[in-house]
């Protein structure tokens, strides 16, 4: 059994258990340290995956996926491309998902279909 599926069903409100706090208590269920950037709003946090590339506080860039990695993801909205995030494991990953209001869990495979582009930090 995957251990992100403990997560599965979690209730998402971006106010109190966002995308970033989701990456942030997996890899911390699991010992490992992630940084805190500033997702207090929708936009805060599209603009601080954006700028990440310049200050990702430590986390480094891969171009595969690992086991617990950050997985940064850019979709289309209209005339925008908002960034959201994830945590990946055995070619899942686990991310709120703003329709259903909760955790959920997707394939890599899936979520690299409907993106415009997929990153993997560690």
């Amino acid at each position: 059994m995957n251990p992100l599926t403990e997560y599965t069903g979690k209730a998402y409100n971006f106010l109190t258990y966002n995308c970033w706090d989701h990456v942030k208590a997996v890899r911390a269920k699991v010992g490992m340290p992630t940084p805190k950037f500033d997702c207090t709003s929708p936009d805060f946090i599209n603009d601080t995956f954006i700028n990440a590339h310049d200050n990702s506080k430590g986390l480094k860039q891969s171009e595969a996926p690992s086991d617990y990695c950050a997985v940064l993801i850019a979709s289309k909205r209209g005339r925008r491309v908002l960034w959201h995030s994830g945590v990946y494991l055995d070619g899942i990953v686990s991310h709120c998902d703003r329709f259903s209001r909760q955790v959920r869990t997707d394939t890599l495979k899936s979520i690299i279909e409907k993106s415009e582009r997929v990153e993997f930090w560690q």
